[in-house]
């Protein structure tokens, strides 16, 4: 039911055909943490962990971005409809943080292509 409706349907086609950074979470996360623990010198756990932050900020705020961009495109195309604002923006930002290929339902467009 979560994923029922034209209005999610327009939400993840548009979140299917953009490249996201968040999709890219679980990999970049497990490569930092590998390297987190590899004694190449005293300050590359520190360094690692940096790096980890100013990710999750980027990711964080490529999802607002999102989120808002949903929300524009579908006041556009869908304007009597009551489905919006930030539950739809936690809708499409959610769907980023899984990869492309464990995503449910299934990605329905093809990377770059319009929607």
């Amino acid at each position: 039911p979560r994923d029922q409706g034209p209005v999610r349907k327009f939400a993840r086609d548009i979140v299917d055909s953009r490249r996201n950074l968040a999709g890219l979470f679980m990999p970049f996360a497990i490569v930092l943490i590998f390297f987190m623990f590899t004694p190449i010198s005293v300050n590359y756990p520190m360094i690692m962990n940096i790096v980890l932050l100013l990710f999750v900020v980027v990711m964080i705020v490529d999802a607002v971005v999102l989120g808002r961009l949903v929300n524009r495109r579908v006041r556009e195309r869908y304007p009597d409809s009551a489905d919006g604002g930030f539950k739809l923006g936690w809708y499409a930002a959610s769907r980023t943080l899984q990869m492309r290929k464990l995503r449910v339902p299934k990605p329905q467009v093809e990377r770059g292509e319009a929607v």
